[in-house]
């Protein structure tokens, strides 16, 4: 998806949201003008957005949805396109709609940097050009082209912003962290907008059930409150159906092997039956797309995000997200965290991404993960890593393990290893190998 592309997007969202918050308006048009919203999408965004900024400056007139209608109408407003937008989208926070006015201030930006590339093209054809005038022009044009496309704002655009954010957290009303649907683990940290969660581990300790977990926690959590949001699994290890096999089985406790060397009773057949029925009714959308881009990635969040916000994504593994022009495979992980980010960043959730730990993590007597241990070093761009380890898996092959839990049966030991603006530390939850589920050890699996 190209950059126009994106900024119309950003504008739809934009201008729908504010159509229900208007209160936002003030902190929005601060950094962006009707004039660049017109310049990057010529239509009904554009128009809306220009009659909400006059009625705000305009000294005779009040800024309300009666007065913003009323003003449109004469315009010849198109209100069916509106109408049809609102259905598409849901509410959004100010942070979130700053970073779509963003989106559009860079389009616009780099448009104006391909018109000067132009002029300067031409002027350097003339034949009285010299090198240097034609040179010192564009270096200026282009310097103040990009200082439009940054997102520097005074401090004082910010405050409205963090006020009310932090009323939202006094009054239990906080929408900005998603909560992973353990209590040990939430009560730690919780998912972010623009976070980007690494969760780690070796192969067979639990984590890629964990990640499935949190999607379907966090879906269930939208589908209780009544929120117009969804979520989004990009699996290149894994198709759909299993996915969806793996987590109807786990949420009704049915072994899966039974199911598939067809030893599973009536009884467990009609639960997995009951289990799939839930999950179905869910806001979950699966892309099994074998290596996928990351603007493969940020084309379907945006497109899905168009119709209702999307609330979290991620991807299994990091490792097998495609970079076609990118060789060196330290520099593919690091593009590879830093995409995700910007995804998540752009777009206005966390994502939450998995990673297979490098095999040192086996050599030590301890078996524990640290953060260093992510592969090719992508920890550097995480905003939080979640590293898990499960002391029986190494019993079971006859390995000993030198931790405090090692006799304990049915626990998983996860390394919260990085939290930016929280703690770490160690959380210990339930794991039940046989149905590949997990819980707070204080309930019943």
């Amino acid at each position: 998806m190209d950059n126009n592309t994106r900024a119309a997007v950003a504008a739809d969202h934009l201008v729908g949201n504010l159509w229900f918050t208007l209160d936002a308006l003030p902190l929005i048009a601060a950094h962006l003008d009707p004039d660049t919203m017109r310049m990057i999408v010529p239509g009904p965004a554009a128009m809306a957005y220009s009659e909400m900024c006059r009625l705000m400056r305009s000294p005779s007139e009040q800024l309300s949805a009666g007065a913003l209608e009323a003003g449109l109408r004469a315009q010849g407003f198109n209100f069916g396109w509106l109408s049809d937008l609102q259905q598409r989208i849901g509410a959004e926070s100010v942070d979130v709609l700053h970073q779509y006015a963003a989106e559009v201030n860079n389009a616009a930006a780099l448009r104006k940097i391909q018109m000067q590339c132009t002029e300067a093209a031409r002027a350097a054809q003339a034949d009285d050009a010299r090198a240097e005038v034609v040179a010192a022009e564009l270096v200026t044009k282009l310097a103040t082209s990009a200082q439009a496309a940054t997102n520097v704002e005074h401090i004082s655009q910010v405050a409205g912003r963090v006020r009310q954010r932090l009323q939202d957290v006094r009054a239990g009303n906080d929408k900005q962290g998603l909560r992973t649907g353990f209590h040990a683990l939430d009560r730690l940290f919780q998912m972010e907008h623009g976070d980007l969660i690494i969760l780690g581990g070796r192969p067979s300790q639990g984590k890629t059930s964990l990640w499935q977990q949190i999607f379907l926690n966090v879906a269930e959590r939208i589908a209780e409150t009544g929120d117009n949001g969804q979520v989004v699994m990009f699996s290149a290890d894994d198709t759909s159906e299993k996915i969806m096999t793996a987590m109807a089985c786990a949420k009704v406790l049915v072994d899966q092997k039974r199911l598939m060397n067809r030893t599973a009773t009536v009884q467990e057949w009609d639960l997995v039956e009951q289990g799939i029925a839930h999950i179905e009714s869910l806001p979950i959308y699966i892309d099994e797309t074998s290596g996928p881009t990351i603007d493969t990635m940020y084309y379907r969040c945006a497109m899905l995000s168009a119709q209702k916000p999307v609330r979290l994504a991620g991807m299994d593994y990091m490792e097998l997200i495609r970079h076609d022009k990118i060789r060196d495979d330290l520099q593919k992980v690091e593009a590879s965290a830093t995409g995700a980010k910007g995804i998540g960043r752009t777009l206005g959730f966390p994502f939450l991404m998995l990673s297979q730990l490098r095999k040192d993590v086996d050599n030590r007597a301890d078996k524990w993960p640290t953060a260093s241990d992510v592969r090719y070093a992508g920890e550097a761009e995480a905003d939080k890593m979640l590293l898990i380890m499960r002391p029986e898996h190494y019993i079971a092959r006859g390995e000993s393990v030198d931790c405090d839990d090692k006799d304990r049966e049915g626990v998983a030991l996860v390394n919260v290893a990085k939290n930016k603006r929280g703690d770490v530390g160690l959380v210990r939850l339930a794991f039940r190998k046989e149905f590949a589920r997990f819980a707070d050890l204080a309930q019943e699996v």
